[in-house]
């Protein structure tokens, strides 16, 4: 007979609270990529106030959308500064452009799975899809470990969140000395 009480393997919380505070790091750490986003939108748009392009950026509902306006944005700052700056700031672009879009998937799998308390049944908690989607998980912990979310995947989840937000962090400092290049540039010709 099939039974969830087989031993957990090594990646699973063996207590509810090992796996609360990966998960909570994870999200808030996305969290952090999040706020660097919208400082990115604020180091294109070089608002007067940063209050106002927080504000609309974060008017923009959902982070697909958001990451089109940034995209808009970027390409609008691409035009106006220094033909030597382009190449790299473009290049870089695209790549954080689609690793956000990447990223943003397990932000997605672990803002909207259902944490399965195991440690009652000695089979550690573990995060899966929806409540009606956890009898097609595998009874085996090291068949099921591939479909799930345990606190190991988590921490690497929050690692790559951590990586991604400092990314950004370092774009935006590249893209806001281009903009003040491209500034003290057209301040000459003037």
């Amino acid at each position: 007979m099939k039974s969830w009480d087989q031993p957990h393997g090594p990646d699973y919380a063996i207590d509810e609270p090992e796996f609360m505070a990966q998960y909570g790091r994870a999200l808030a750490e996305w969290g952090n990529v999040e706020h660097a986003l919208a400082h990115l939108f604020a180091a294109f748009l070089r608002p007067a106030s940063l209050q106002i392009s927080r504000a609309a950026y974060l008017a923009v509902p959902g982070f697909r959308d958001k990451l089109t306006v940034l995209d808009a944005a970027a390409k609008a700052v691409f035009v106006v500064i220094s033909p030597a700056d382009r190449p790299a700031l473009e290049k870089e672009w695209q790549s954080l452009f689609n690793a956000a879009n990447r990223t943003s998937k397990n932000r997605n799998k672990i803002a909207h799975m259902h944490v399965w308390h195991g440690s009652r049944s000695g089979t550690g908690t573990f995060g899966a899809g929806h409540m009606a989607e956890v009898d097609k998980l595998p009874f085996n912990w090291e068949e099921r470990e591939k479909l799930v979310v345990t606190s190991k995947t988590l921490t690497d989840y929050r690692q790559g969140f951590l990586a991604l937000y400092e990314r950004i962090s370092n774009y935006r400092d590249d893209v806001s000395r281009a903009l003040i290049r491209a500034q003290e540039s057209q301040n000459k010709r003037s």
